[in-house]
């Protein structure tokens, strides 16, 4: 008989009444009796089974329960609605929190602010059986963890959550030290780009203003080669003239001169002295002119300027002025600088349709190195004050190829004139140690700005008067290396009353000085010779006879000849009789300061 047999009749045999167990027979009730008795060994079996299995289960969960506790990650178990039901140590340090606080807290609680949203999403929904793990910051804490990793499961047949804390601390601690050295790596790198940009714009720069250089450069030598062209040919012009001026003149003083001579020699003297009016424009372009300096009003020039053309000004033409009379003086050269106003104005005037406007302004700058090096080159300005002269038209402009012409001697784009205007104004800025810058686009008009430094108070301008003796007699040299002056000029000085010798150059003039000196009362002096330069000339005259009468002749300026020299008087070729006489040029009004000129 099986057991299952033995436990369904000790079932039935317990079932029975007494009623029952009186009707049965001997052997039937010590077969139930066994029957009980096996069944009571079987429940003892059971029941031992039951108490160790009870066992075990209590020793799994006190084992569970350690494990839970100590695992090194943290443990926390969560209802449905996020609170806290159970937590290990682990996670009590990572949470910072004592059991009796934690328990029943909501996780979020603990989250920071800035992650709650990443929270909420990891733990919404309640259909996932395992859900990706999340990462997020703790709130401030005495704890030392700030980051924690969550992995969430679903607890089998329960709403609530298991959760598995993983501290994160140092590996975001670490991320973060990456990503600094990362963000400085970036940054050198962002500071090397801007520092590599800062240096291809310096380089592009300076390039470009290496290529201006090189322009300034070449448009400076080319200008500076026309400035010495032009100041040779009018030196060599004027020579040529002496002998068309002197001969002239001198055929008007002779008395037997039939009448009929007089007035094509006087058209002849006429035209020699505009050609002599044309080489000074050629001798100011190339900074050669004559300059007479002294504190000089601009506004003052200017408003006279104007008032000259404007009768020359079509009506429809305006002509607009911003001129502040309380400007600072200039030391110039003021018909020089009357010239410039008048050449610019009438430039502007002529540029524009009759329905055009010129604006001409006056105003005190302060101009710097970068300003000045902006300007024509060639000027000599240096940085400090300027009164600024600035004329604008609203004409066609000018195109590049013109503009790169501009300033040449001779080069025009009008059907009148001989193009030396422009060319004259920037010889008297050189001069004048000003800055002249050209501002223009073709369709919107032009403008010129001229900058004239100011008159240095302590500066006095310095004109000596020096008497001389009008009854000038006696033995004359003439010393130039020019055949035309040398048949001129002794004609001259012979009129004037004068016995004259005359040398081919400066060391044949010093050789014959020095053997017959005694018998000269004046010499007249070339300054630019091949062979011996004037000035050398005059030390040696100088040397022997230190007041002796000297003329220095030039055909470029005359001003700074010997400035220093009493006894010397400067004189511009070509020359006429009543400018080399002395007594001639004081009945004529001009005054003998040690400059003469023809009158």
């Amino acid at each position: 008989m099986t057991g299952e047999d033995l436990r369904s009749r000790a079932e039935h045999a317990v079932r029975l009444t007494r009623h029952d167990l009186s009707t049965l027979a001997a052997p039937d009730v010590e077969q139930l009796f066994h029957e009980l008795q096996v069944h009571q060994v079987e429940l003892e079996m059971q029941n031992e089974l039951l108490r160790r299995a009870q066992v075990d289960i209590e020793q799994s969960q006190e084992q569970y329960q350690e494990l839970f506790d100590h695992a090194p990650a943290g443990y926390l178990i969560v209802d449905a609605s996020g609170a806290i039901e159970r937590a290990n140590h682990a996670a009590l340090e990572m949470l910072g929190a004592h059991r009796s606080r934690l328990l029943g807290q909501s996780l979020a609680s603990f989250v920071s602010p800035s992650d709650l949203e990443v929270l909420e999403c990891h733990m919404s929904g309640a259909h996932w059986a395992v859900r990706s793990p999340c990462e997020v910051r703790l709130r401030p804490s005495k704890a030392a963890t700030t980051h924690v990793r969550l992995d969430t499961t679903r607890r089998q047949g329960e709403n609530g959550r298991m959760i598995v804390l993983t501290d994160t601390t140092e590996r975001a601690r670490q991320l973060e030290a990456e990503q600094r050295v990362h963000l400085e790596r970036e940054a050198d790198l962002l500071n090397r780009i801007a520092e590599l940009e800062a240096e291809i714009v310096r380089n592009a720069r300076s390039e470009s203003q290496r290529v201006t250089s090189e322009d300034r450069t070449r448009e400076s030598s080319r200008l500076e080669s026309l400035g010495i062209l032009a100041g040779g040919i009018a030196h060599d012009f004027n020579n040529l003239l002496v002998g068309v001026v002197g001969n002239a003149d001198l055929m008007l003083q002779m008395s037997e001169l039939p009448a009929s001579f007089c007035e094509p020699l006087a058209r002849i003297k006429r035209a020699g002295r505009g050609a002599a009016d044309l080489t000074r424009q050629l001798l100011v372009f190339a900074g050669l002119g004559r300059l007479s300096m002294a504190p000089v009003s601009l506004p003052a020039v200017v408003s006279a300027a104007v008032a000259a053309l404007r009768t020359d000004v079509p009506a429809a033409t305006r002509i607009v002025t911003s001129i502040d009379s309380a400007l600072p003086s200039i030391r110039a050269d003021r018909a020089q600088v009357h010239q410039v106003v008048m050449n610019l104005v009438t430039n502007a005037v002529e540029a524009v349709d009759e329905s055009g406007s010129v604006e001409i302004h006056l105003r005190e700058m302060v101009l710097d190195a970068n300003t000045l090096a902006a300007c024509q080159p060639q000027t000599g300005a240096e940085p400090g004050h300027f009164v600024v002269l600035q004329v604008q038209d609203s004409g066609s402009g000018i195109d590049d190829a013109a503009l790169s012409r501009i300033f040449e001697p001779f080069f025009t784009t009008k059907f009148t004139g001989r193009g030396l205007g422009l060319a004259t104004t920037l010889g008297i800025v050189q001069a004048h140690h000003g800055a002249l810058r050209v501002r223009t686009r073709p369709g919107f008009g032009s403008s010129f700005e001229v900058a004239f430094p100011l008159a240095e108070t302590s500066r006095e301008s310095r004109s000596p008067v020096v008497t001389r003796d009008c009854a000038w007699k006696g033995a004359a040299l003439l010393i130039d290396d020019d055949d035309t002056v040398r048949s001129v000029v002794p004609q001259m000085l012979e009129r004037l009353g004068f016995e004259v010798s005359f040398a081919q150059g400066g060391l044949e003039g010093v050789e014959l000085f020095c053997r017959e000196h005694p018998r000269f009362d004046l010499v007249v002096l070339d300054w630019i010779m091949p062979d011996l330069s004037g000035e050398k000339v005059l030390q040696a005259l100088r040397d022997l006879q230190p007041e002796l009468p000297v003329i220095l002749m030039s055909g470029y300026s005359i001003e700074d000849l010997a400035a220093n020299d009493e006894r010397a008087v400067r004189i511009q070729k070509p020359m006429t009789l009543a400018a080399l006489d002395p007594a001639g040029c004081a009945l004529l009004g001009v005054r003998l300061d040690g400059v003469l000129t023809s009158p």
